[in-house]
């Protein structure tokens, strides 16, 4: 039997965006520590996203030095 993962938020309390939104960007929602391939994600749209420097990714929660570390190797930080 499949257990689904509850809602863990408090669906009443909305919130603005810590920042402003890019007009186009592909949002990223998920764990970036390893478990949802959050590195293949990267490499695999950051040629797209090097021709088309108006899309952004958009990830939830905090960054870390390796992520920057990676985005930048990839050109697309």
């Amino acid at each position: 039997a499949v257990i689904h993962t509850g809602n863990l938020l408090d669906a009443r309390a909305e919130q603005a965006p810590a920042v402003a939104l890019p007009d186009r960007y592909v949002l990223f929602v998920g764990d970036r520590t390893g478990r949802k391939n959050f590195r293949f994600f990267c490499q695999s749209v950051a040629s797209p996203l090097r021709a088309r420097p108006d899309v952004h990714i958009v990830c939830t929660g905090t960054s870390n030095l390796w992520e920057d570390d990676m985005l930048r190797s990839l050109g697309i930080r």
